[in-house]
């Protein structure tokens, strides 16, 4: 069984990233039943558990292979989550990015051995992290990723694998959403492919949430908002009646906007801010009531 196809025919999802974020993603899919193949990050960046192959030459071999410690480098054979069940075989990695990327069959994920995954089972590690997309993309073909969802934070990272994600036509149609079961979307709302919705999140009536969005725990988006493209709601944020939040633009922890507020594209809202009146592009605001922040 190939990595893009699970057990029982559901095409299994690849999470692009695999740090903290990319768990409770995973966590979230498995609940909705979804199939978890993987996991495509830079290995510098993951803080799941990676174990590392012993250095080229070495004549050491797998039996050599390690886990790493704190800020240890080196080449990656696996990415795993932490704690079990949900881990990842080993694949074996060349010294940079793409070569010789691989996979070993017999480790499912979300059962322990021979679990949920069926043994299908990816991961690939090493040059991936910063706003070049292509990297990502390259990483899904060659793993023959059936379906995807960007599972990583930093919304300019985000932005490049989307970008690069465009100019791919076999990565189109592919993305998928993700809704934790304990989330409540109204059914007159609208969640765009490849967005994630976290536990307790709520999305009331007539609200449209663009594509490859994050709405994360506990958020709220009420009736008749409006969202872009790549937005970040964080945890605990709520939107008031008919908001409107433009693309790229992070809505911070516990941050409150009126009902009728107008936020622009590649906006930060502050963490506990108060938003009372339009934000343009491109602005960070902070505060009760929230205001510009110096350099903005």
């Amino acid at each position: 069984m190939g990595p893009g196809q699970g057990p029982d025919e559901r095409p299994a999802i690849v999470l692009l990233g695999g740090g903290g974020h990319a768990l409770v993603v995973a966590e979230a899919a498995e609940l909705a039943g979804m199939v978890v193949a993987g996991f495509l990050d830079d290995h510098a960046a993951a803080p799941l558990g990676a174990v590392l192959l012993p250095e080229p030459g070495s004549g050491q071999g797998e039996a050599g292979s390690r886990v790493r410690a704190a800020g240890e480098a080196g080449p990656v054979a696996a990415l795993g989550l932490v704690p079990p069940p949900m881990h990842l075989g080993r694949i074996e990695l060349g010294e940079l990015g793409l070569t010789g990327v691989g996979h070993r069959s017999g480790m499912g994920v979300g059962g322990g051995a021979g679990g949920g995954g069926g043994g299908s089972v990816v991961a690939v590690g090493g040059g991936f992290h910063g706003t070049e997309g292509a990297a990502w993309c390259s990483g899904l073909d060659r793993v023959g990723a059936q379906a995807w969802i960007v599972a990583l934070g930093d919304l300019r990272v985000r932005r490049g694998i989307l970008r690069a994600a465009a100019l791919r036509p076999r990565m189109q149609g592919r993305a998928r959403t993700v809704i934790h079961p304990s989330a409540v979307v109204s059914p007159t709302a609208t969640i765009g492919p490849g967005t994630y919705v976290g536990p307790r999140a709520i999305v009331h009536a007539r609200a449209r949430v663009g594509a490859h969005a994050i709405l994360n725990s506990g958020c709220i988006v009420e009736h008749d908002c409006v969202l872009g493209e790549n937005v970040h709601i964080a945890p605990g944020a709520t939107l008031g009646g008919t908001v409107k939040v433009g693309a790229d633009t992070l809505v911070g922890l516990n941050a409150t906007v009126i009902p009728g507020t107008a936020i622009g594209a590649g906006c930060l809202i502050g963490a506990g801010s108060v938003v009372i009146r339009g934000v343009p592009d491109g602005q960070r605001v902070a505060g009760v009531p929230a205001s510009p922040l110096t350099g903005s």
